[in-house]
């Protein structure tokens, strides 16, 4: 193999600990977070939500792989592992590469700064070198279409314009590996005809994707291979065809 897999990842799981409300008080819930599971489970009022169960798979670099799944799959949830966002709470993962994750593309903006202050900042906490943003800001400015805005604080604009300068920013720099959550669907028309250029662009260029989508049209026309989740397992994985043969099956089930 001349280059070594995006991901591995080795019986990971991802549990969550609900605290009812008469057990502890809301601070002392988020310093008991770090309890092993094993002891969580054993306190009373304490309940474990078990996102994801021990998933064992391998990403290989190249790999055009779509994610789909009932509400409450772990799709985002396994999306967010890939990315770094949450570690596993049991389990190994090994990762290979840079990564571009669409997940939440707001995080990290400051409504007191401008909107060209948030480009630096933002661009500085997904990685970009101070050359890299000096490099692309002409191209992001002109991208979020903000206007005279862009030297005004984030806290003057309105939802759309937010969304626009954080896509463009989200999306400036081509990764080793892309993770998109759904398809980018916000702003007007004329911006979602923009962004969605910018999301294939990336996508042919990046060398690993992961989509995570419930539109089995779009999974068809990124992704050459699918796993099905359910429960925070993996049911089923191949083929495209295969998959969604399944996945359409279960829907008539449930219907």
């Amino acid at each position: 193999m001349d280059h070594p897999p995006s991901y591995v990842l080795e019986n990971v799981s991802v549990d969550f600990p609900i605290y009812s409300s008469d057990s502890r008080t809301i601070r002392k819930s988020m310093l008991g977070a770090a309890i092993p599971t094993r002891r969580m489970e054993a306190q009373q009022g304490i309940h474990v939500v078990r996102a994801l169960r021990n998933i064992s798979l391998t990403i290989e670099t190249g790999s055009s792989l779509g994610l789909i799944g009932f509400n409450g799959a772990g799709k985002s949830t396994l999306l967010k592992v890939l990315a770094g966002v949450l570690e596993p709470t049991r389990g190994q993962i090994a990762r290979h590469g840079s990564v571009n994750a669409l997940l939440n593309i707001g995080a990290g903006m400051s409504g007191d700064l401008t909107g060209e202050e948030n480009i630096r900042r933002v661009g500085l906490l997904r990685g970009f070198s101070t050359a890299e943003i000096n490099t692309k800001l002409p191209e992001i400015v002109a991208f979020a279409d903000i206007g005279e805005f862009i030297h005004l604080p984030v806290r003057t604009y309105s939802s759309g314009m937010r969304m626009r300068l954080s896509f463009a920013i989200a999306t400036a720099k081509i990764p080793d590996i892309l993770l998109i959550d759904e398809v980018f669907n916000a702003g007007d028309s004329a911006f979602r005809n923009r962004a969605s250029k910018r999301i294939k662009t990336l996508i042919a260029d990046a060398k690993t994707f992961v989509l995570s989508s419930h539109s089995k049209d779009i999974l068809m026309e990124f992704c050459k291979k699918c796993i099905y989740l359910e429960e925070g397992r993996i049911k089923t994985q191949g083929s495209m065809d295969s998959v969604m043969t399944e996945y359409g099956q279960d829907i008539k089930k449930r219907s």
